[in-house]
């Protein structure tokens, strides 16, 4: 029995293509979709900052829908620290996983041409992304991803570097499929006033996305939980700072203390019966910790220590 060959139009030819690539490489077909970015309807970002010898809380939202250069964007706002953060635009592409963010202004000069890759949520172990952000600087730092994981169904991407943002608190650097990562959706925001950010949570369409800091144990909302002081004052003193074996701690005024807590770098609290007045460090390792005092108006101080 002859073969019988039956000429194909140039569109049958690109479909029986399509239909082998999705056969032999499913990792390249349509099958192959990232979690969007956003949601259908809204999307908000809540995280803390710090600037100097302060910082705060304050939410990045989608605005609207904008085309830029024939590309479609996301406008982006922060909605209360407005003169800290001028605007700046989001885009994504769902089939590679990858990211891109736009800042509208370079200190009161329009940015308009400036695109950064922000997230890339196709990168596996040994991949290396910039992680140059507005806390460490402009210049390239490349880092190394050192695993992968799903938890919820979302990829996490977990890089061998450590993000330092401002806070006494050390983490990895981690990216989160169709969320950000743990740095917010602004770090590639070279300057501003709302620097060294940190995720808290985030919302897509008013609902609450599944990732839980570590840093606050899941709080998202610092300033109505307790009344959290994100800053390091008040009339109760910490000591010696940096140390390597005790740190004292000096209640001036008789403010009632309900409950002390510290946290490690990977989030780990090591609670105490009571509030001591005085915190044996000589069998802890190196690195930086977080004390938090527990008022007895529910507040919470938190101080940076450093262990030698």
């Amino acid at each position: 029995m002859k073969n019988i060959n039956v000429p194909q139009s140039g569109f049958l030819k690109k479909f029986t293509m399509s239909l082998l690539a999705i056969w032999f490489f499913p990792s390249q077909s349509l099958f192959s979709q990232y979690q969007s970015f956003f949601g259908q309807h809204s999307t908000e970002w809540i995280f803390e900052w710090h600037n100097l010898d302060f910082g705060g809380q304050d939410t990045v939202y989608v605005e609207k829908d904008t085309v830029v250069n024939s590309l479609e964007w996301k406008k982006i706002l922060v909605k209360s620290n407005q003169s800290g953060y001028s605007g700046g635009l989001l885009r994504e592409d769902t089939t590679t996983g990858k990211v891109w963010y736009k800042g509208l202004e370079f200190y009161g000069e329009p940015e308009d041409t400036s695109e950064l890759l922000s997230f890339d949520f196709s990168l596996e172990v040994n991949d290396s992304f910039d992680i140059s952000n507005m806390y460490e600087g402009s210049p390239p730092l490349y880092s190394k991803v050192i695993s992968t994981y799903f938890t919820d169904g979302i990829k996490y991407i977990e890089f061998e570097d450590n993000l330092y943002s401002g806070f006494p608190f050390i983490e990895p650097y981690v990216f989160i499929e169709g969320i950000g990562g743990i740095m917010g959706v602004l770090w590639k925001q070279y300057f501003g006033g709302l620097q060294a950010q940190y995720l808290l949570c985030s919302y897509k369409d008013g609902v609450k996305t599944t990732y839980l800091n570590k840093r606050h144990n899941g709080i998202c909302d610092l300033i109505s939980s307790a009344g959290y002081n994100l800053n390091d004052k008040g009339n109760i003193g910490v000591y010696p700072n940096p140390t390597k074996n005790y740190i004292s701690i000096e209640n001036k005024e008789g403010i009632v203390l309900d409950k002390l807590q510290l946290v490690n770098s990977l989030g780990e609290i090591k609670r105490f019966s009571g509030v001591p007045n005085t915190i044996d460090l000589t069998e802890y390792p190196p690195g930086i910790y977080t004390l938090q005092l527990i008022l007895g108006s529910g507040a919470i101080n938190c101080y940076s220590i450093i262990k030698l």
